[in-house]
């Protein structure tokens, strides 16, 4: 069994990740959030809060809780006011969301979004929420993956590889555009709508556009803690109209005006079906099990024949392993969580376990027969 004070610094862990990635995303006060980061960040092991702040993209923000300035921490948060409001000023504040370097395009950019779901008539928008985004690099990955898993198909993505680097971060950049300092998308629906275009309809890769622009449609809301509520004919449909340019007005227009009302189109249909997101059974292969383990303090060793070690001190277990390219059966996760203490109960929650975003593999196994009919149009 675990000591008392290695679960006591387990949890203070998954708390300065939670309140951490409050902080980031603006959910909440963020002087509060500040001095429990604070708090937190001299009771976590410094090495377990140097990978924290890397995995969550902050570690300007743990420097300043670890010399204790929590004001500068506060600072940070997109929903820190400086001073207090008026009423008035508070209603007119607009966030407004500079061109970002294409190096940091996968930061949190803070622009408006619309409430998903079912939003009642005249409820009012929240602002302000900070977007994760897609950087050219994530593309490129989730292309790679594709090519990956579909090599020895009867569908693979031949040739692969980036046809166009401009045209590859012309499509990524879309999503970035802005008008007088003003961001042009202010959903994340549109940002999704677009980025979806520039992949599907700009081909910047040899092969596989389509689905790598849808891939990367779902990845994008998974990282913000949506999912795309659709069935597998609902999506195949979205891509076919989206392809054949169904939502092109048919009024002659200028081309920028046409390119304007087709993102308009999709980032409706897109917007119909966002929900947040919920309990999954994740799909994930032992490749990036392994690699989240590592970063959760667990040493694996195959132990020969098809069984693999897994040992995080003092706890242990061994667990069937097919190879790293495989599956990982749902119930052996539970098991490692169980007799490693990596459950809800000992702090480490879905989101703690898993990371932030469900991996990309997930995505590709639930989706494989979407993705191999959508090779054929």
């Amino acid at each position: 069994m675990r000591s008392s004070a290695a679960k006591a610094r387990a949890l203070a862990g998954n708390d300065l990740r939670r309140t951490l990635k409050a902080l980031r995303d603006g959910a909440g006060d963020p002087i509060a959030l500040a001095n429990r980061c604070v708090s937190l960040a001299n009771a976590v092991a410094p090495s377990t809060a140097a990978r924290i702040a890397r995995e969550l993209k902050v570690t300007p923000w743990l420097a300043d809780a670890q010399i204790g300035d929590a004001a500068a921490l506060a600072r940070r948060s997109s929903a820190f006011i400086e001073g207090p409001p008026t009423p008035m000023e508070a209603r007119s504040v607009t966030p407004v969301a500079p061109e970002p370097p294409a190096d940091e395009r996968n930061r949190a950019e803070p622009v408006a979004i619309d409430t998903v779901g079912d939003r009642g008539a005249g409820r009012p928008r929240r602002l302000a929420r900070e977007f994760r985004t897609l950087t050219a690099a994530d593309v490129q990955a989730i292309h790679a993956a594709l090519v990956e898993n579909f090599a020895a198909s009867p569908d693979p993505i031949d040739p692969p590889g980036v046809k166009s680097e401009s045209l590859l971060e012309s499509a990524v950049g879309r999503q970035f555009t802005s008008l007088g300092g003003e961001p042009k998308y202010k959903t994340l629906a549109h940002m999704a709508a677009s980025l979806f275009y520039g992949i599907a309809l700009n081909h910047p890769f040899h092969n596989g556009n389509k689905r790598t622009a849808l891939v990367a449609l779902i990845c994008l809301a998974d990282l913000n803690d949506l999912a795309v509520t659709a069935s597998e004919k609902e999506l195949f449909d979205f891509v076919l109209a989206a392809v054949n340019h169904e939502y092109r007005p048919r009024a002659s227009l200028a081309p920028s005006v046409a390119t304007d009302q087709e993102v308009e189109g999709i980032a409706g249909w897109i917007t119909q079906r966002l929900r947040k997101k919920g309990h999954v059974e994740r799909m994930v292969r032992w490749r990036e099990l392994r690699s989240r383990l590592r970063t959760l303090g667990v040493e694996s060793d195959p132990t020969g024949g098809s069984q693999l070690e897994l040992v995080r001190d003092p706890d242990r277990t061994v667990v069937d392993f097919d190879g790293d390219t495989r599956e990982v059966n749902p119930g052996v996760v539970r098991k490692i969580r169980r007799d490693l203490h990596l459950t809800p109960r000992d702090g480490c929650d879905d989101d703690v376990f898993f990371g932030d975003s469900l991996p990309l593999d997930h995505f590709i196994a639930k989706y494989r027969g979407l993705l191999r009919e959508l090779a054929h149009v």
